[in-house]
């Protein structure tokens, strides 16, 4: 498990979206899943969850059995994608 957070949250946005793993959340499966941890898990009270040190922004990601070279290939491909989305391109 870990937690993944940009400082724009237009940016993690679009990394969420363009990251092809499984967008889930249940945690527990022998896959790659990634969710927007504040929305799903604490939506009602997301303008609080700050105050205690958590971003609304934060992915959590749940690394599964997959090749890891190809998961690292994966999450490069979608941060290239955020440097061409923020206008830095590679």
């Amino acid at each position: 498990m870990l937690s993944i957070i940009f400082h724009n949250p237009a940016s993690v946005e679009h990394f969420y979206n363009v990251l092809d793993v499984c967008k889930g959340s249940s945690f527990g499966t022998n896959f790659t899943l990634v969710i927007p941890y504040v929305q799903l898990a604490n939506y009602w009270n997301r303008e609080k969850v700050p105050k205690y040190g958590v971003p609304q922004h934060i992915l959590r990601m749940s690394v599964g059995l997959e090749d890891c070279e190809q998961l690292v290939d994966t999450v490069s491909k979608a941060l290239k994608e955020v440097d061409i989305f923020e206008g830095n391109p590679v």
